[in-house]
């Protein structure tokens, strides 16, 4: 078995049960003494830091419009990337094609995949068949990638992730999905604006990208482009997220099924539509079509029309 394909559970339950132990045993004083203290940054000390992080980019994607400095400029350290969409319009497998393309063109980028709707087999059955549209596919790189998972258990915390972004150094995070952090019966808004600041904190304090998946507030969406306002607890994810992509695609193969944009998009074309970008501020879209092993290629010929 790949070292990858597991986590010892057991070790981390132990650890979890320590540490909620020790947050109830030792007192809120004592806790507050050992904390380290909060200093304020100066101006000279900030510009300093912001200089050298503009000289880094962030981590490509191969995908021209999201790698381009003048939109998002790759994945960038600290930032957080909510991807959007109705259930069936493709959000899993846009993640899996930007880990793969990621991990292809970054090396040493280890990602941690929180997927929650289906297991980390299927997950790498995916990326599997990913792989076999690149030119080499040999499966002993393939299992080289260094891809960890934690699949579908009640264990997944914001507590278990950042826990195991401590032990272990990660370049990537990606989370499928916010709404397993919002249980039955919390308030939603409550719960999801929660959920979002915890996960950008996390982003910012292990300073890596996260790549976070939402669904929309409500099913239906087949003849029109979602919006932010569609996503659930829109408001608490436009406020933590720095980036927030929305797919769509055209269910119907009827060619009189247009968008209100006037568009036709055949049913096979995937609409990524950048709604926020705090990064530079500018909006935009891709279009992506699959091949035969589902890998998604720009289909430059929407640009224009777009």
């Amino acid at each position: 078995m790949s070292k990858y394909a597991h986590v010892d559970r057991q070790k981390l339950e132990e650890r979890l049960d320590l540490l909620r132990h020790l947050l109830d045993t030792i007192p809120e004083e004592v806790r507050q003494k050992d904390a380290p203290p909060v200093l304020p940054v100066s101006l000279a000390d900030s510009w300093g830091t912001a200089k050298e992080r503009g000289k880094v980019r962030g981590l490509q994607t191969g995908l021209e419009p999201i790698d381009n400095p003048k939109f998002l400029g790759g994945l960038h350290k600290g930032s957080l990337y909510v991807v959007g969409g109705n259930t069936g319009v493709g959000k899993t497998d846009f993640c899996c094609n930007l880990l793969l393309r990621t991990v292809l063109r970054n090396s040493q980028c280890k990602t941690l995949f929180l997927t929650t709707e289906m297991p980390h087999w299927e997950v790498s059955r995916r990326l599997w068949q990913l792989w076999q549209s690149q030119p080499v596919t040999d499966e002993g790189v393939f299992g080289e990638f260094p891809i960890e998972y934690i699949d579908n258990h009640a264990a997944i915390t914001v507590d278990l992730i950042r826990s195991l972004l401590a032990e272990h150094k990660y370049s990537l995070l990606m989370i499928d999905n916010l709404q397993w952090f919002c249980r039955a019966g919390d308030d939603t808004a409550q719960s999801t604006g929660a959920a979002t600041q915890a996960i950008k904190q996390i982003a910012i304090e292990f300073d890596i990208p996260v790549v976070l998946v939402s669904h929309l507030s409500r099913a239906g969406y087949k003849d029109f482009l979602p919006d932010l306002g569609d996503l659930k607890g829109s408001s608490y994810i436009e406020q933590d997220a720095d980036a927030v992509l929305l797919l769509a695609r055209n269910y119907e193969s009827d060619a009189n099924d247009k968008t209100p944009d006037g568009m036709v998009y055949p049913p096979d074309v995937t609409r990524v539509h950048c709604r926020k970008n705090r990064l530079t501020g500018k909006l935009f879209n891709v279009f992506l079509r699959p091949d035969a092993n589902m890998y998604l290629h720009e289909d430059r010929s929407w640009y224009a029309r777009a």
